[in-house]
């Protein structure tokens, strides 16, 4: 029996107050460098502009329970003409993808590291997250205060708390093996032949796969919940201080600010140049166009 996983929040009362939470993850992640013998991940930074939202991909939010494989079909259709609308070019998609079928996904340490022989897939989709195409990867920042713009800007009237989470993928104790339970898996931050927003946003990208219990075809992996993947057993720090052994990768926090700071934060954030302009948020056609494909492709197919 697997234990309940759940993101531990912290409600703070002020911006100044993340400000400080900021300078206690970095003096932890210089803590953990200095007592552990293997990779400690950089936190990441996800900012949500109302704390009641999970951490859901647009793909959950729309078609929950996809298949690899059927993923991996609906961005091949659409290729063509995203290199057409783009001027980018992406040669060896569709050779990956046929790999990936043939072979199958367990013959490739897809999880561990990133081969070679799939990183045209990985390119292509960040390419489609970064313009709004329904996704399995989950965007972050390494950079708090960008995170911060994003919770910030365009909150609803009426909203409460924003939430700004981290994530750190391996606490310096063994990196966690895929087992039968969801894992997530870091993606970045080299990513060539993507938008500019890339790196403007500093932008790196998890996504999750449930291993199935039998069978190993592309069918057989489901995209799952971001949620059933945290907080991995083995290690917490809290503090700088080694307290427990219940948490060792994927390890998330949750910072929730009130909402009513909004001036005050887009305003700190506007003298850093941290607004719409500097992250790259202006609207193009390439957006227009993969919602408009995600909706074609999806009536065509009846996923």
């Amino acid at each position: 029996m697997h234990e309940e996983r759940e993101v531990r929040e912290h409600r703070l009362d002020s911006w100044e107050s993340f400000k400080t939470k900021i300078a206690d993850i970095d003096r932890e992640t210089d803590a953990l460098k200095l007592t552990r013998s293997v990779s400690v991940s950089e936190p990441l930074y996800r900012g949500q502009r109302d704390a009641s939202w999970g951490l859901q991909t647009t793909l959950d939010r729309q078609r929950p329970g996809m298949t690899l494989g059927k993923y991996l079909t609906l961005i091949e259709r659409m290729q063509p003409r995203i290199e057409r609308i783009s001027g980018r070019k992406w040669p060896t998609l569709s050779q990956e993808i046929s790999g990936l079928r043939r072979n199958g996904l367990h013959t490739i340490p897809w999880f561990t590291a990133e081969p070679a022989n799939t990183e045209t897939i990985r390119f292509f989709m960040v390419y489609l997250r970064q313009h709004g195409f329904p996704s399995p990867l989950l965007d972050w920042t390494s950079a708090p205060y960008k995170a911060a713009f994003f919770a910030y800007a365009g909150v609803d009237e009426g909203t409460e708390r924003v939430a700004i989470f981290t994530f750190r993928e391996c606490t310096g104790t063994a990196r966690e093996t895929w087992g039968s339970e969801p894992t997530a898996k870091n993606w970045g931050p080299d990513i060539p032949n993507t938008s500019s927003r890339h790196s403007k946003q500093n932008a790196q990208y998890t996504w999750c796969l449930k291993k199935p219990t039998s069978g190993l075809t592309l069918e057989d992996y489901v995209f799952a919940d971001h949620e059933q993947a945290i907080n991995l057993p083995g290690f917490r720090m809290e503090g700088g201080v080694d307290v427990s052994k219940s948490r060792a990768a994927n390890v998330v926090e949750k910072y929730t600010i009130p909402a009513s700071e909004r001036r005050k934060v887009l305003a700190s954030l506007a003298g850093e140049n941290i607004n719409r302009c500097g992250l790259g948020l202006s609207r193009r056609s390439v957006d227009s166009l993969l919602e408009d494909l995600w909706n074609e492709l999806i009536i065509d197919s009846a996923v």
